[in-house]
């Protein structure tokens, strides 16, 4: 659920989740500098940069942008972030819903306890079917 919300995890470490756009080693989930150039830098200097073939000139020129407008990006990156995230919880809040109000018969879906959309039923038909072919 971390990873859907855009948390990065990481398995077997002592090291607590972080969100996507910062790293394990930032204090406070700061957006990482990678985050930055990844969004926005130039997206051919932004290849070359990461292969090594970077020049100095475009560099300086990308670093003079971050430092007059770091705190504009990171709040753009953040909240782009937040609405990201809320919509998953709205998407898993949805999703559990409609999950609850399944009836459930021989552990097999029947039905739901609420109004049926008009497309369930060609659903449930539909699995019944495939799941015969198994039985």
């Amino acid at each position: 659920m971390l990873r859907e919300k855009g948390y990065v995890v990481i398995d077997n470490s002592d090291l607590k989740p972080f969100k996507n756009y910062s790293s394990p080693l930032s204090n406070d989930n700061d957006v990482s500098f990678y985050t930055l150039a990844k969004k926005y830098m130039d997206e051919d200097y932004f290849e070359r940069f990461i292969n090594g073939e970077g020049t100095a000139t475009e560099s300086g020129k990308f670093l003079m942008q971050l430092k007059n407008n770091k705190e504009k990006y990171s709040k753009e990156i953040i909240d782009e972030f937040e609405i990201n995230e809320q919509q998953v919880e709205e998407q898993i809040t949805a999703v559990k819903s409609i999950l609850e109000s399944f009836v459930w018969e021989n552990g097999l879906v029947t039905g739901t306890s609420e109004e049926q959309p008009n497309y369930l039923d060609k659903i449930l038909k539909w699995n019944k079917n495939m799941l015969n072919l198994f039985l």
